[in-house]
């Protein structure tokens, strides 16, 4: 399959691209370091745990749950701390959104949602965001192996 399909890249060259194994070989072991790390700072910081939704979201990965579904938690999440931010003494008035990769994604959909019509919330209900490195041109994708889930 030497066909090219997007840019200079065969599907197999695609595939690879978005296959994050082969680009950082060592995965296992860095997300290991960051359980570890994550572990520390929650004995050392006074932090909010065991609600649904932290001051920093989390949200299931794919291929286990589809983007439609990372997307509406992420929106689900945005509402739900707007709503509570009076029991945890936030101010609902200074929701910003930030994303990587994935993320980067994620913070460009927040930014087009219709809080107004689907949430009855205000339409400026993110006061700014920086979407990093994110998945933007979708076509690639559509056209890779990431595209089966």
């Amino acid at each position: 399959m030497n066909d090219i399909v997007w840019g200079n890249y065969t599907k197999d060259e695609l595939d690879r691209q978005y296959d994050q194994s082969t680009l950082v070989p060592n995965t296992g072991e860095l997300m290991e370091i960051n359980a570890q790390d994550s572990a520390r700072i929650r004995s050392e910081l006074d932090c909010i745990q065991n609600i649904s939704y932290g001051l920093v979201l989390d949200f299931a990965l794919a291929p286990k749950v589809s983007l439609d579904e990372i997307v509406r938690q992420n929106r689900a999440a945005i509402a739900w701390a707007w709503h509570n931010a009076d029991e945890y003494g936030w101010d609902r008035n200074r929701i910003h959104c930030l994303g990587h990769s994935s993320g980067g994604h994620i913070c460009g959909m927040m930014l087009v949602t219709d809080w107004v019509g689907d949430y009855g919330l205000p339409s400026d209900i993110i006061k700014s965001a920086a979407a990093c490195s994110g998945m933007y041109e979708l076509e690639p994708v559509r056209l890779s192996h990431r595209n089966t889930y």
